[in-house]
């Protein structure tokens, strides 16, 4: 039985596509005529982000693709001329005829697609320079949401979802972050900076073995990666250091209460780690 997101996801579909026949843009991406650009822009991509072709297999809606394709030249018409002041005017005069699924403008659809997804994007960026977490992963899911087979902006947005530690629990957090660098790995495998990344998710998990797996890969794919070769030094000399104090650490982890580690006094050594590895 199809998920009660699947069903909704459905329905959306086939609402939308008819209303989409009627050629209507105003209904179809559900703004009055007087909404600006940027209430345009966000009533299609909260539509969009629901009915793109790429995530429908997921949902077991694979059947559905062709039928969304369409649908998605169309809303991205739609959003094209109404976030448009002269296209818009053109439109409310008559002069500018709807495209419709059966009858779509082929003309500039792709082409509007790529620049909102660029726009999205360089917008994300903005934000993550301000460390403004919350922002550009609205931004970057965006950017996503109409260029899904881009890894750059996958790699990007796992980045924004890692350090936004305000909008959802760390569990949640991180799996959502590696989820996003999968993705990005899936388009290109060969981005050394989603290999370090993911490597950082490996270590905020404590799973240390596969962080160094993937720091090494980064360097694979960028020899002078300076960021990735200090988190191998660092891994280095904290095995070092453990080896040097005689396992004493292996013996203050057992110390803990109900089976955690015991916190380590905070001494030179931890004060230079925290140091080289503090948030960038």
């Amino acid at each position: 039985m199809a998920s009660d997101q699947a069903k909704e996801v459905e329905k959306l579909i086939n609402d939308k596509f008819a209303i989409a026949e009627k050629g209507d843009y105003y209904k179809l991406l559900g703004v009055g005529k007087e909404a600006n650009a940027s209430e345009v822009r966000r009533a299609y991509f909260a539509i969009v982000k629901r009915v793109h072709p790429d995530r429908l297999p997921k949902l077991g809606l694979s059947a559905l693709t062709p039928q969304a394709g369409r649908l998605f030249q169309v809303l991205t018409e739609a959003n094209d001329t109404l976030g448009d002041a002269k296209k818009k005017a053109e439109y409310d005069k008559g002069n500018l005829k709807g495209a419709t699924p059966t009858n779509p403008s082929s003309k500039g659809g792709q082409q509007n697609q790529i620049e909102m997804g660029k726009i999205a994007f360089h917008k994300g960026n903005v934000m993550l320079n301000k460390r403004a977490w919350g922002e550009a992963e609205k931004l970057l899911r965006d950017a996503v949401a109409v260029t899904d087979d881009n890894a750059r902006y996958w790699q990007t947005l796992g980045w924004a979802v890692f350090c936004n530690e305000e909008d959802r629990p760390e569990k949640t957090r991180l799996e959502a972050a590696r989820e996003c660098f999968e993705k990005a790995l899936e388009l290109n495998d060969e981005d050394s900076m989603t290999h370090y990344n993911i490597g950082l998710y490996w270590k905020a998990k404590g799973n240390m073995k596969r962080c160094k797996q993937a720091m090494k890969r980064a360097i694979e794919c960028k020899s002078n990666f300076v960021e990735a070769k200090r988190e191998l030094r660092l891994m280095k000399m904290r095995e070092e250091n453990e080896k040097a104090g005689g396992g004493k650490s292996k013996s203050r982890a057992k110390s803990g209460k109900g089976g955690k580690p015991a916190p380590e006094p905070e001494g030179a050594w931890q004060k230079f780690v925290a140091f080289l590895t503090k948030s960038r």
